[in-house]
């Protein structure tokens, strides 16, 4: 198969949206034409849908700048498109190279040429985390905030509560030894009264 050519479909979506605007004054022109030949009512109606085509094709080519064989490929990548799912990515066009040729999967044939559409991939939408498990499994988070939570005497081995043996209470604990006595100081006094000369051998001065 050969690439005759391609339509993006940014491109065909613009064109998609003027055509009925474009169709409609077709339309009307297509109409003022036949009855400037001097056409009859009957042969109006029955030779406009041709006559209005020609005119759409006419007014294509003059708005998007395009003529001939290109023209008719833009038209029916057009006709293509209404029918394409999803956002069209572009719109190739492709002939037979050899006779025996097996066109590809999924194109349509008009005119002897082959229309693939080319889609964008669809965002795939993140599988939704379990309840507040994170990474860890289960419902408290991290290590697991639940029942088991490990805090202290808990499973994490940590301090026993209070009043277990060993700490908090008397079971287990060695006695205290008791202090030795003070003796009174037998020093100088070092206090003397405001305005006499200080003591001397340890003896109080006398006022």
């Amino acid at each position: 198969m050969r690439t005759i050519t391609e339509f993006f479909g940014m491109n065909l979506k613009s064109a998609a949206e003027k055509i009925p605007a474009l169709a409609d004054e077709a339309t009307k022109a297509a109409q003022e034409a036949m009855k400037a030949e001097g056409k009859t009512d009957e042969e109006i109606t029955a030779g406009l849908p041709t006559a209005a085509k020609a005119a759409l094709d006419a007014k294509i080519g003059e708005t998007f700048k395009l003529e001939g064989e290109k023209l008719a490929m833009f038209a029916a990548a057009l006709e293509v498109m209404k029918d394409a799912r999803g956002t069209v990515k572009r719109i190739l066009v492709q002939a037979k190279a050899k006779d025996d040729e097996t066109p590809p999967s999924g194109a349509k044939e008009i005119d002897g040429k082959f229309y693939i559409v080319e889609g964008f991939p669809e965002a795939q939408k993140a599988p939704a985390r379990e309840e507040r498990g994170g990474k860890f499994g289960g419902k408290g988070g991290k290590g697991g905030r639940g029942d088991k939570r490990g805090g202290r005497g808990g499973d994490r081995g940590g301090r026993p509560p209070r009043g277990a043996a060993g700490e908090g209470s008397s079971e287990g604990r060695a006695p205290r030894a008791p202090r030795a006595p003070v003796e009174p100081y037998k020093g100088p006094n070092r206090i003397a009264l405001k305005g006499s000369a200080p003591a001397s051998g340890g003896e109080t001065p006398t006022t």
